[in-house]
């Protein structure tokens, strides 16, 4: 991000902030990033972006609903692309004892399609590859947090301009400017 902005700040408890920083700071070289805190960890794909930490301790207070066994092959299949960062892989190769494989539950959330509802993984991809890579066979189902549509709200990050211009978390441009 940096370049891009003159201004970088952080609203962690969403829209009452952000509609304090829009009176307090404008134009389009600040940017207001709303439902983090510094160090959270965050997770963006094409839909959005997610405050992982506070998804996480939403699980950890029964706010997901029960843990669901999802697929492991039909997960692996759609999310198989994704990078695994290598030091995330080697911080959780050194977690597992004795070859057993870290099995915390994944976390998704359920989003709105034109084909229907559809889960998006927000966490566990390191895990997936690592489980791909080293468990034999392979699990039939693997433990997942599933948030209904609409429940992602409190770990959703907003990027605004200053200038009230939603910014794409992946390309850094407007929205409408993404290509």
């Amino acid at each position: 991000m940096t370049g891009l902005f003159n201004v970088v700040q952080f609203f962690p408890d969403g829209d009452s902030e952000l509609a304090a920083a829009k009176r307090h700071m404008s134009g389009a070289n600040v940017l207001i990033i709303s439902g983090v805190d510094q160090g959270d960890e965050i997770y963006t794909n094409d839909l959005g972006s997610w405050n992982v930490t506070r998804a996480k301790a939403a699980c950890d207070r029964g706010e997901a609903g029960p843990i669901w066994g999802l697929s492991f092959a039909d997960l692996w299949t759609m999310n198989k692309h994704l990078e695994a960062e290598p030091a995330k892989m080697a911080a959780l190769r050194a977690r597992v004892k004795n070859d057993a494989l870290p099995l915390e539950p994944l976390i998704h959330v359920m989003r709105e399609t034109p084909d229907g509802p559809r889960s998006y993984m927000i966490d566990g991809i390191h895990r997936m590859h690592l489980i791909a890579r080293s468990m034999r066979p392979l699990p039939e189902l693997i433990p997942s947090y599933v948030f209904e549509v609409g429940k992602d709200e409190p770990f959703r990050v907003r990027l605004v301009r200053g200038d009230g211009v939603a910014i794409d978390p992946l390309t850094m441009k407007p929205k409408e400017e993404r290509k």
